[in-house]
């Protein structure tokens, strides 16, 4: 899809409350109609990979500094309390 930016990451602890450690740098041509999207899923060799959750935002509305992010995790949009990150956000 022309304008969008995939990145995915590797798990660097495994357990119920996985770390990540990851940094990404995008690109924003076009920031005043960006969206961010975060996407987690669970994958592993043994079955289907599952949906965790998702949390889609316009870049406008993205504040610099840590955020605790809540995932959609399905029908209606609903949150989980369990299904969540804490993202740094940086912008050059």
């Amino acid at each position: 899809m022309r304008g969008s930016t995939r990145r995915r990451s590797s798990q660097i602890t495994v357990s119920f409350n996985p770390v990540w450690n990851e940094t990404f740098a995008f690109p924003l041509h076009c920031p005043d109609i960006a969206i961010a999207r975060f996407v987690v899923k669970d994958f592993d060799s043994t079955s289907a990979n599952d949906f965790i959750g998702e949390y889609s935002i316009p870049v406008t509305s993205i504040r610099p500094g840590y955020s605790h992010i809540r995932l959609n995790t399905g029908y209606n949009h609903t949150t989980d309390e369990s299904a969540s990150i804490l993202v740094r956000i940086a912008f050059d």
